[in-house]
């Protein structure tokens, strides 16, 4: 009898984890800027939301699904601190799953010449994106350069086996 729990256990366990299907609807089905494609095609990662504004003060409408009002905050600190973003690398494989080159790109896709904003997802479902921009900001608020920052950030998460977004160093 007791060499047939275990056995019980590991047979159900692989039934359950085979039988994962990912195919339930996500309630942004309808929305038609979610994409659907993955690096495969060039595209961002499977369920990162787009979203157009006028400008960089309007905050993007996925904000509101989130929970957590930090996260909305950090999204319009970051668009006023773009520029200094772009020189912020990732640590959360966004490099590998959608093309990211800086932490902007977590949180902003395009910043077009007449002003509109084309807000990604990507940021609210990865707290290292989230954590990364917030703490960047924060430096430059208390009168850190782009380089100290910059070598802040990849000293505290450079990880094994992570890898950082290709993101150019700032000068000094």
């Amino acid at each position: 009898m007791s060499k047939i729990v275990p056995i019980f256990l590991l047979v159900s366990l692989l039934i359950g984890c085979s039988s994962i299907n990912d195919s339930s609807p996500t309630k942004n089905d309808n929305t038609h800027n979610q994409l659907q494609e993955t690096k495969n095609n060039d595209k961002h990662f499977k369920g990162d939301t787009l979203e157009t504004t006028a400008t960089v003060e309007a905050l993007p409408s996925f904000l509101s699904s989130t929970k957590n009002g930090q996260v909305s905050q950090i999204y319009g600190m970051v668009g006023k601190d773009i520029e200094l973003l772009q020189w912020i690398p990732c640590y959360c494989g966004c490099d590998e799953n959608s093309g990211h080159k800086s932490n902007k790109d977590c949180f902003i896709r395009e910043m077009k010449e007449n002003g509109q904003v084309t807000w990604n997802s990507h940021a609210m479902n990865h707290a290292e994106c989230v954590d990364i921009a917030f703490q960047a900001v924060l430096m430059k608020q208390n009168g850190a350069s782009p380089l100290k920052i910059r070598e802040y950030i990849d000293k505290q998460y450079k990880k094994d086996g992570v890898k950082a977004t290709p993101t150019p160093m700032p000068s000094a």
